[in-house]
């Protein structure tokens, strides 16, 4: 369990980097837990996929249309938590550490926090504009 004492250790004591790198792969690892447990179920892979993407596109991933943003506010909020595969994660959490810290030594740890999420709002406006203007770009990726 030393572990789980560590990561609680570095989460309570540790900077705001590595605590958003802990919440992350957290969310990360209860969402494919939840996935890997329907796999257990005796559901196959297909029926999974459709409805755990589902969820997940239609609750906490941002809608790039007007009206469905307007009913679903709070996916301004979950949609930068969420990580289609492993390697999307690894590489985000990857980047996070390093520019995370030098962010860091420029502007201090508090400052972080709000430096992430102005990121990821921009982030999703920018992909809400974009959409907006380019439709088909929904299709393509």
């Amino acid at each position: 369990m030393s572990i789980l004492r560590d990561i609680r250790l570095q989460f309570s004591s540790g900077n705001v980097v590595t605590q958003l790198i802990i919440v992350n792969v957290a969310v990360f690892l209860a969402v494919n837990l939840v996935r890997l447990a329907l796999f257990f179920s005796g559901y196959n892979r297909a029926e999974i996929d459709a409805a755990f993407y589902g969820f997940i596109n239609d609750w906490l991933a941002m809608p790039l249309s007007v009206g469905r943003f307007v009913q679903q506010p709070w996916t301004l909020l979950t949609h930068f938590f969420l990580h289609a595969d492993f390697f999307h994660i690894f590489w985000n959490m990857i980047m996070l550490f390093v520019f995370g810290r030098i962010f860091q030594e420029f502007t201090g740890n508090s400052k972080i926090l709000s430096i992430y999420f102005y990121a990821a709002l921009a982030g999703a406006l920018l992909t809400f504009v974009a959409y907006l203007f380019i439709p088909t770009l929904y299709k393509i990726s």
